[in-house]
């Protein structure tokens, strides 16, 4: 999987947008020495906002000529995701999801795309760390991830588990998602990956209990961006 950006104007030219297209697409499999990628993404969901048709008939070009089997978007927000059921080209999607964010499975949005046939890699499944973090070190509207980490953690000491295991598992489970992306730094951090991928199922009871309870997240609290950290503010509530 590969992925492309092209921050370009509104109103450019569609040829333009097929050269750069392509521009990016070449680079990309010559740095990877590949002839062609399973998966090709648009890194920027804008890209399509603002070039639409232009934009989709140039990836259309791109999966003619054999250069990636399937055309995605990586995206963050479900309206980015509307946006690319719009067209039948986009098979694939990176999103995502967590224990805190029940956002796609409170509209619809994974089964939708489960039935569409897209297929559904999702990320951020630790949330950025922020479920391993020390409760007391948390500053600014972070704070407001108190209760919420305090569920998570009474939930992995009731069932026996992790908080990488009750995270991992979380969303290995859900029969939309089709593939985890996880981060690695190390060989060690493979050989963790994989045995949470062979860890235990979390009870579908309990899953159920953690989704209803998880709808009052704040929706800030799902994107680092907007995590505010100033140490001053670390007495809010």
């Amino acid at each position: 999987t590969t992925k492309i950006r092209l921050d370009m104007p509104t109103g450019t030219p569609g040829s333009d947008i097929r050269d750069a297209v392509m521009r990016y697409v070449e680079t990309g499999l010559e740095r990877l020495k590949m002839d062609k990628v399973h998966n090709l993404m648009l890194h920027s969901p804008d890209d399509l906002f603002d070039h639409e048709d232009k934009l989709v008939k140039a990836l259309e070009q791109v999966k003619a000529q054999g250069l990636a089997a399937n055309i995605g978007v990586s995206a963050n927000f479900p309206k980015e995701t509307e946006k690319m059921l719009e067209y039948n080209l986009f098979t694939c999607i990176q999103m995502p999801f967590n224990i805190l964010d029940t956002r796609n499975i409170s509209n619809g949005m994974l089964k939708r795309l489960h039935q569409k046939g897209v297929y559904v890699y999702t990320r951020s499944v630790f949330m950025q760390g922020l479920y391993f973090m020390d409760l007391n070190s948390l500053v600014g509207n972070l704070n407001e991830a108190k209760p919420f980490l305090k569920r998570l953690r009474q939930a992995c000491e009731d069932n026996n588990m992790s908080m990488a295991e009750l995270a991992f598992g979380y969303a290995r489970d859900m029969d939309e998602i089709d593939s985890l992306v996880v981060g690695a730094d190390e060989p060690a951090h493979i050989e963790q990956n994989i045995k949470l991928l062979n860890g235990p199922s979390l009870p579908q009871d309990i899953k159920q209990e953690l989704f209803e309870y998880f709808k009052q997240v704040p929706e800030f609290l799902l994107f680092p961006r907007y995590w505010d950290t100033d140490p001053s503010k670390s007495g809010k509530k």
